[in-house]
């Protein structure tokens, strides 16, 4: 392993075993074959209040059951050790959160515990799967963040009102969820939510381009978003000067 807190990690997972390595379904298995421990959010042992209202939240955003996902909590450094062993790259000053891989959510609890938007966001990754494959394979990425953002942001705003609960002012993935407004508002809210939980990015393709008369608009689109003109992004996506 490239990570020396790592292997500490999956080793003592490993003796706690007996030295014999089973994956439960809850369980994220590393290429090397090592275990990572997990348990579903509906029973999550360290933090069951907040799985508790997330899940609530989800639910009566878009009427969905994120208690299934498996969840991973761990420290700053363990959370750096995976993404890098796993093949992510962190840009200089990127603070990272938690990330979702293969349906698995792997979150740092930090000296606030861990943040509703953080949990909820990487949990709506575990949902999309079919979404986030097909874009991908289109080559567009900051579209997949877009949408996950705004579906996350929609389903904070209908968590439980419980006092000392803050709501803050988004400022991730700030410019790809405006044009995830956008696209809401182009589409609706319905095939929007359709295309992300399930019928996939193609779907929406064929939607943005049906209801604006044109061919590749859409696509075409998120590449401009990808490049980091977001401007030429809305104006294709809308038809807006």
């Amino acid at each position: 392993m490239s990570s020396r807190s790592l292997l500490l990690v999956l080793v003592a997972l490993s003796a706690g075993l007996g030295g014999e390595v089973r994956a439960e379904s809850t369980d994220f298995v590393l290429p090397s074959g090592e275990v990572f421990r997990g348990e579903k959010l509906a029973e999550l042992r360290a933090l069951p209040t907040q799985a508790s209202r997330v899940r609530a939240a989800v639910r009566d955003a878009f009427g969905l059951e994120i208690g299934e996902v498996p969840i991973h909590v761990v420290t700053l450094q363990e959370i750096r050790d995976l993404h890098e062993v796993l093949g992510g790259r962190m840009r200089p000053g990127w603070q990272l959160h938690g990330f979702e891989l293969e349906g698995h959510v792997f979150v740092r609890r930090e000296l606030g515990g861990v943040s509703d938007e953080v949990l909820i966001h990487e949990c709506l990754h575990a949902l999309s799967q079919r979404f986030a494959a097909e874009t991908k394979s289109r080559g567009v990425d900051r579209i997949v963040e877009g949408v996950t953002q705004h579906l996350a942001l929609r389903a904070m705003a209908a968590r439980p009102h419980t006092a000392g609960l803050r709501v803050e002012k988004n400022r991730t993935y700030v410019a790809s969820t405006g044009f995830a407004e956008a696209l809401e508002m182009l589409v609706g809210a319905e095939v929007l939510r359709a295309a992300y939980f399930g019928a996939g990015l193609r779907a929406l393709e064929e939607r943005v381009d049906r209801v604006r008369h044109g061919r590749h608009v859409f696509i075409r689109a998120a590449h401009a978003l990808d490049e980091g003109n977001e401007r030429a992004a809305l104006s294709l996506l809308t038809g807006a000067p």
